[in-house]
């Protein structure tokens, strides 16, 4: 999907587009509706708090400056090319699942380490 403003990128519903984190426009591939489809999808992520599927943290970011702006992720060049990656902490949903390992902190509703 070839849109340059985040506008017109979101009003197109009927490709589920979506505005990335480094200001492109990508097609949602986690519209689905139930857990187990979600989950087989690897790049999406099932949230329990309110049953809907989202896409994984860090995924959409496809360069390191634009991953590494990301307090939850960080830019991976073990392998190539390199790969936008969660951080350890990031993992933690809730202040007391971050706060149960030793080397996380909660900081703005993120765990980090």
């Amino acid at each position: 999907v070839n849109y340059l403003s985040q506008g017109e990128c979101t009003q197109d519903t009927a490709n589920s587009c979506l505005w990335t984190g480094d200001n492109k426009c990508v097609q949602d591939k986690c519209v689905y509706t139930t857990e187990e489809k979600c989950r087989a999808d690897s790049l999406c992520d099932w949230q329990t708090s309110n049953q809907t599927c989202t896409v994984r943290p860090c995924v959409e970011y496809s360069d390191d400056k634009s991953c590494d702006a990301d307090r939850r992720c960080h830019w991976d060049t073990s392998t190539s090319p390199g790969s936008c990656q969660l951080e350890r902490c990031a993992k933690y949903p809730s202040k007391d699942m971050c706060e149960a390992d030793a080397g996380c902190l909660w900081e703005d509703d993120v765990c980090v380490e």
